[in-house]
């Protein structure tokens, strides 16, 4: 990944809209902002732009107006962010990464920890 993909909130909250709306202008996503919070145009359209240069949207021109798509899919996103995340921790801390994780993971229920092995063996 040669790209940051870390998002800060703003920027996870135009994420979700575009994945939501597949292919988005900065218009139909500050409408849906404005619903929760008074956004300026031109702040959003820095966001979109920004995450255009992270490589996480795609931009597109179509007459006078530009569309952004996701460039890939938000389980996708969200997995290369998880497992970029967790190579530096294991790089930066080692086995001691790894037990606190594994350790994390006995809070789970047995439910949902047959579901993770079961996605985990569907992956591979």
């Amino acid at each position: 990944m040669s790209k940051q993909k870390n998002l800060g909130p703003l920027e996870h909250q135009v994420m979700d809209l575009v994945w939501q709306q597949k292919n988005a202008t900065v218009y139909s996503v500050v409408e849906q902002l404005c619903q929760e919070k008074k956004l300026a145009y031109t702040t959003v359209m820095t966001v979109m732009t920004r995450l255009t240069k992270k490589g996480v949207l795609v931009r597109e021109k179509k007459g006078k107006m530009f569309f952004y798509k996701p460039k890939e899919a938000k389980n996708q996103f969200i997995h290369s962010l998880v497992q970029t995340t967790i190579q530096k921790m294991i790089s930066a801390f080692g086995d001691e990464a790894l037990v606190a994780f594994l350790d994390e993971t006995k809070q789970l229920s047995k439910e949902h920890t047959k579901t993770l092995v079961s996605k985990l063996d569907e992956s591979h």
